[in-house]
């Protein structure tokens, strides 16, 4: 299964990660739990996650758009909204140490695999995975997704970004019971990466 030619393009998914500088890091989850109304006034937001282990001093949002012109209505309404610009950009640049974007797709057979639980529980995990090649990701992913413990949320790959790239977000009871999670191995497994996250209070998915 070619990942690609399988992803749905009907809608235009944005993964966003942010690293802040430790000393502002607390001053910048003040402003975004005052202000943030002012960012999801002109776009969905679909989750935002602040990293716990594995990453810290970090935040990792994800958008939903109808396509790339979408999105680029949206960021240019953004940098026209004075209010924006001066409540909360001007605040938050001297708090960033780097930004990373990509823009990501569902692939289609993953549909029934993403149902996020209606539990009360709200700890999630970011698994990147890297591949040296366009590779198969179904028997991977389906074989982690019987796990008892987790709860597969989102199953993104790469379109614009570094290539060859899927990130998993999980959903789990506890802390606890985000260790030992493992894939099927593959000789073409370049990367892995995880970071265990709790969502933002101003998150969809809590």
């Amino acid at each position: 299964m070619n990942i690609n030619k399988h992803a749905t393009r009907r809608l235009c998914l944005e993964l966003r990660t942010y690293a802040l500088k430790p000393s502002h890091f607390g001053k910048y989850i003040q402003l975004s739990n005052e202000k943030f109304h002012l960012r999801t006034s002109h776009s969905k937001l679909n989750g935002f996650w602040i990293h716990d282990l594995g990453g810290l001093n970090a935040v990792t949002h994800l958008w939903e758009y109808k396509d790339l012109d979408d999105r680029a209505k949206v960021r240019a309404n953004l940098a026209g909204d004075p209010t924006w610009i001066s409540d909360y950009v001007q605040h938050l640049l001297p708090m960033l140490d780097s930004q990373i974007n990509s823009i990501v797709t569902q692939p289609d057979w993953s549909k029934d695999l993403i149902n996020p639980s209606d539990s009360d529980t709200n700890i999630y995990m970011m698994d990147e995975i890297e591949f040296e090649s366009e590779v198969e990701l179904e028997e991977s992913v389906r074989s982690a997704s019987h796990n008892k413990v987790g709860h597969l949320v989102n199953l993104l790959i790469n379109d614009i970004g570094v290539k060859n790239k899927a990130t998993l977000i999980w959903q789990f009871a506890n802390l606890d019971s985000t260790r030992g999670l493992s894939y099927p191995k593959n000789q073409l497994v370049r990367n892995t990466n995880s970071v265990v996250m709790l969502p933002a209070p101003w998150s969809p998915m809590k």
